[in-house]
Order: C-alpha cells, then sequence, then structure tokens
C-alpha cells in the first residue's frame, strides 16, 4: 500500500521546517518483492522544496511496523550517515512514522545491479562499506538473526493457532526450522564476536556512486550480530557455487577462512528461513496480500534454504564453523 495524497499530506506537514509549504513530493516506486525486495516496508519519496535541495521522504507501511522497532531504526541509519556510510538523516517523526533523509541524485547514484557485482572493484567497495559499518561501534541493541527467527515463529503459531487456514505450512519450513535451530547451538558453542550488522543484506539497498562509492540504505533491523551474518546474507545475491562464496569471504576479511567460510554459509541458510519466516507472517497480517507477493516470495526464500541443505554437508560445516 504506497501512501496516498492524504498520508504525503499529512506526512510533510510534520517536516514544514525542513521542506516548507506545498512541496512538490513525488512517489519514487512502487512495492515490488519478486525479484528484488524493493520499497515493500516503506514508501519512498522525492521531495522538492520551492527552495533548497530536494531531499528523500520514507513513510513507513502500517503493515510494516510491527516487524521495526523505529528508534533502533533512526538511531542505526543516522550513525550510518555520520559515518558516511549511508545518506545523512535530516529529521524523522515518529508520529509520521516517517524518516527525511538526504537525496543521492540519479545523476550521480544509483541502486546497484546483479551485473555490478561481476567487478570485483565493485563487489570490493561494497565488503569495503559493510566492514566499516561493523567497525562503527555497537548500537543499542543486540539481537541475533536467530532471536528473530524465534519471534517470527512464535506469532506464526499464534496465527496458526487461531485462524486454521495458517496452519498448514510448507514442509522447507519446519525442515529449516530444525536446522535452524541446530544451527544457533552450534555458533553459541563456538561464540561470536559483536558488531553492528546491517541487516538488510538485499542488494537494492546498496547504492552506486562515482568511481564505485558506496552509500548502504535500509538500517531498519540493525542490530548487533556475528558480522559474518552479513557477509553470508550478502552472498545470497550473487555467490551460487562454493568458490565465489569463498572469495566473498575472502575479500571482506582480506585473507582465506574457513572457518568464516563454513559460518558464512550457514547464515546464508538462516537469512533465507528468517525472510522466509518474515514473509509467512506478511502474507498472513498484511492487507497488501493480494497484490504483493508476500507467499510467493516466503517460498522461494525457504526453497533455497532446503537448496543449500542438499547442496552442502551441513553438519561438516557446524564442525568446521
Amino acid at each position: 500500500m504506497s501512501a496516498t495524497e492524504a498520508d504525503l499530506d499529512f506526512t510533510l506537514a510534520g517536516f514544514a521546517g525542513h521542506v516548507g509549504s506545498d512541496p512538490d513530493c513525488i512517489v519514487m516506486m512502487p512495492p515490488i518483492i519478486m525479484p528484488m525486495h524493493l520499497a515493500i516496508d516503506a514508501t519512498p519519496c522525492l521531495v522538492r522544496p520551492r527552495s533548497g535541495a530536494p531531499v528523500f521522504l520514507k513513510i513507513y507501511a502500517p503493515d510494516m511496523l510491527p516487524f521495526i522497532d523505529l528508534d533502533a531504526a533512526v538511531a542505526a541509519a543516522t550513525r550510518a550517515g555520520q559515518c558516511g556510510i549511508g545518506p545523512a538523516v535530516i529529521a524523522h517523526d515518529a508520529d509520521r512514522s516517517a524518516v527525511l533523509f538526504d537525496f543521492l541524485a540519479p545523476d550521480a547514484w544509483r541502486m546497484a545491479s546483479r551485473a555490478d557485482l561481476e567487478t570485483i572493484a565493485v563487489r570490493s567497495a561494497i565488503f569495503a562499506a559493510k566492514r566499516a559499518w561493523h567497525r562503527s561501534g555497537l548500537l543499542g541493541r543486540t539481537r541475533s538473526p536467530f532471536e528473530v527467527i524465534r519471534a517470527y515463529r512464535e506469532r506464526i503459531n499464534s496465527l496458526a493457532e487461531r485462524t486454521p487456514s495458517a496452519s498448514t505450512l510448507p514442509l522447507a519450513f519446519h525442515t529449516l526450522a530444525d536446522w535452524t535451530e541446530r544451527i544457533e547451538r552450534g555458533i553459541a558453542a563456538a561464540g561470536i564476536d559483536l558488531a553492528p550488522l546491517h541487516g538488510e543484506n538485499a542488494l537494492s539497498n546498496v547504492m552506486l556512486g562515482p568511481a564505485n562509492e558506496v552509500r548502504l540504505v535500509d538500517f531498519d533491523q540493525a542490530a548487533n550480530g556475528d558480522p559474518l551474518y552479513d557477509v553470508g546474507a550478502f552472498c545470497l545475491e550473487f555467490c551460487s557455487f562454493d568458490d565465489e562464496i569463498e572469495a566473498a569471504v575472502e575479500l571482506y576479511l582480506g585473507h582465506s577462512d574457513q572457518r568464516a567460510v563454513a559460518r558464512a554459509k550457514l547464515y546464508m541458510i538462516v537469512d533465507d528461513f528468517l525472510w522466509g519466516c518474515w514473509a509467512l507472517l506478511a502474507h498472513a497480517t498484511s492487507p497488501r496480500a493480494t497484490t504483493v507477493e508476500f507467499y510467493k516470495y516466503a517460498q522461494n526464500r525457504l526453497l533455497r534454504g532446503t537448496y543449500w541443505l542438499g547442496v552442502w554437508d551441513a553438519d561438516s560445516l557446524l564442525r568446521r564453523a
């Protein structure tokens, strides 16, 4: 559900001190979940004040707010802007569930594409941005992907109890639920080094500028956790074979590390399950479920998660990780 004209007027009124009265406001794109996760959590708007530079307005969709801690998201985005890792936050309005950012002008910036990742210089620049974020200092919230998955599963089970049609879950869900619990126990036993995670590692959340300059966007799920989670989750965007994953981990770390490769692979499975659970919940709860392909997205993520289990010896990965 993109913001209506009335929603835009209401939201813009809250930022009048920054954009003035009666600015031009254009919704930049509709929500697209397949093949990319784009403009799902919020309506992206270009705002052109009567005087001054254009700005970017992000208006969170009401059906996505249960998945987002807005205060934590704004704090992380603010940090990223201050570090030069993301666009600067100008202002936010909790009552209107909206955030105003510096605008990355399209004559200089564009969303990264799969073709861009064929170039090692681009891959290096993206992993450098992720690494810089991981080294920027801990956030106020620590939350592992396993905690997120547990919360999602609890909500899924609650829905199933109330709604019989929601009680039949894909077989892949149960397979991945069992494996995710095993992966959590294995990684907990080995221990992790905490770092601030990006948390939303879709390629659509990477902006490329001049000379392969990178800005990361969408810190809505940012929290402290294992930085290799971001590495593994981003590998899902462009890695199909083991050698590609190994090269990606080496690019991030600066050296080869088979333990880190094993952990990144396990996190690829976990990330697919996490977003599959998210999409199942969105399908069951969002009024947009008839227009946004949440269920198809869930099935794709769950199917890919089980694919990895078929390709890899997950027990061996756990021993190495």
